[in-house]
């Protein structure tokens, strides 16, 4: 989608919920994660920390049950797989994790 917040309300599309409904969700979810002052920016312009941050975003604005994530620090430097190292561990959502780096799951249940 051509900005961020658009590319939020996407992941909400099948969602019955008001158009406020989803704007209130889309910037509550921006928020959330930073990323609520890039709203109008286009996402192909964000830096690689903050497209893996918009991915989550984009995912959990449908809050979903599970989480299924392959390699979430992939290509991101040591500041950003921190970031979403902190993000994921906080969720609620019950998550199933693809890594080859152990520090990501080290203190999670096997």
């Amino acid at each position: 989608m051509p900005t961020v917040a658009e590319d939020v309300a996407f992941s909400l599309r099948r969602h019955r919920g008001s158009r406020e409904e989803i704007a209130r969700r889309v910037t509550s979810v921006l928020e959330r994660f930073g990323l609520a002052g890039h709203a109008d920016h286009p996402a192909h312009l964000l830096s690689s920390g903050q497209k893996q941050l918009l991915a989550l975003a984009s995912v959990l604005v449908t809050e979903p049950k599970v989480l299924v994530c392959d390699e979430p620090t992939t290509l991101l430097d040591l500041r950003n797989a921190d970031e979403v190292r902190r993000l994921v561990a906080g969720l609620d959502q019950q998550v199933i994790m693809a890594t080859h780096e152990l520090a990501m799951v080290e203190r999670w249940e096997r």
